[in-house]
């Protein structure tokens, strides 16, 4: 990290910070699976050393959320602030420039690196859309989880969340033919005193589109 931006730093300290509060006790590896990344991966999030999409911080939003982790408010604020660092770091020149960055190093798609050097040597991968290949969405992420967690924190989803997001989740799980999964959060939102109409009807204008 000591070759990053201060930019990155701050995002990977504030990273390093709230990591720790998703899933207490759970290991890292099971922490990147849940996100639907690779261990490596996440390491190298912690480390300053690349940056994640931020669909990833959405994913991780979602899963707290639905998970109703204790303290889910100042969490959620907390998300927030390593949402707004982590949009500065990728906005921010790359290490070797000061103000904008002219070697050709600073950006690739705003999936950076950051780190010293200039150009990346080759099997030293900045963290462009193949280095992002292994993240994934809810779907996989679920796939990827133990039944019963898998159960569980589909339970939570349809317990805590609008009708139109269960809809949109709904679609996601339809177009990876997840079946069981759907009913498994169609009874949480049923139990849960929402409309699986609306779901139903959400659902299909996702498809739609």
């Amino acid at each position: 990290m000591d070759e990053a931006t201060e930019e990155v730093r701050a995002f990977a300290l504030a990273f390093q910070e709230l990591l720790p509060r998703f899933l207490p006790g759970a290991t890292m590896a099971a922490k990147a699976q849940a996100l639907g990344v690779s261990p490596s991966l996440l390491s190298h999030w912690l480390h300053g050393r690349r940056l994640p999409r931020p669909e990833v911080l959405l994913v991780l939003r979602r899963l707290v959320r639905s998970a109703q982790i204790d303290g889910t408010d100042r969490l959620g604020e907390d998300l927030a602030r390593v949402e707004r660092l982590l949009s500065m770091a990728r906005c921010s020149p790359c290490a070797d420039c000061a103000s904008t960055c002219s070697c050709g190093g600073g950006r690739a798609e705003r999936d950076r690196r950051n780190s010293g050097g200039g150009r990346p040597a080759d099997g030293d991968r900045r963290n462009s859309v193949a280095a992002d290949k292994p993240e994934r969405g809810i779907p996989d992420s679920l796939a990827a989880l133990p039944p019963a967690a898998r159960t569980a924190l589909l339970w939570n989803f349809g317990a805590t969340l609008p009708e139109d997001e269960c809809g949109s989740l709904v679609s996601e799980l339809s177009r990876n033919r997840m079946n069981p999964e759907i009913e498994v959060l169609l009874r949480s939102a049923e139990s849960a005193g929402r409309d699986t109409v609306k779901i139903a009807l959400a659902a299909l204008a996702c498809d739609e589109d």
